[in-house]
């Protein structure tokens, strides 16, 4: 299903965050207008960290196969347990773009750390990553 709806682009995603980024913040202006300051600004920090993400996110990419020849860098991000799972950042050259592909792994309660370790090592024997 998630194929079918979003396909190998976030833009979709993206959109859909922003429109209820934007419907969050400007109702949250209107509450704190109202009087009620305390849920206009709960609300409008839920629309304003929506509109953040979004930003954060608009070169990453949901591509599944990239292209040896297109890969600039990998970075490893190790997990935090409890709070991160570890996962890595693939920063790869799409339509003469720099793009961001995350791959997450699973998280403490799955193993989480053992199967960091296993793609570190995968991909610094491939030559992607260098040694963390």
């Amino acid at each position: 299903m998630a194929q079918r709806s979003v396909g190998d682009s976030i833009s979709r995603v993206l959109v859909m965050y922003g429109v209820i980024g934007f419907a969050l913040a400007a109702l949250g202006v209107s509450l704190v207008a109202n009087g009620s300051a305390l849920q206009g600004a709960i609300t409008g920090g839920f629309g304003g960290f929506l509109l953040w993400s979004v930003f954060a996110s608009r070169n990453n990419s949901a591509t599944p196969v990239i292209e040896r020849s297109a890969i600039r860098r990998v970075e490893a991000r190790p997990p935090r347990p409890p709070l991160a799972r570890g996962y890595f950042v693939v920063t790869f050259e799409e339509g003469g773009k720099e793009r961001r592909r995350l791959i997450l792994l699973p998280g403490s309660m799955s193993g989480g750390r053992a199967e960091y370790d296993k793609a570190r090592d995968v991909l610094t024997a491939a030559g992607l990553l260098t040694a963390t």
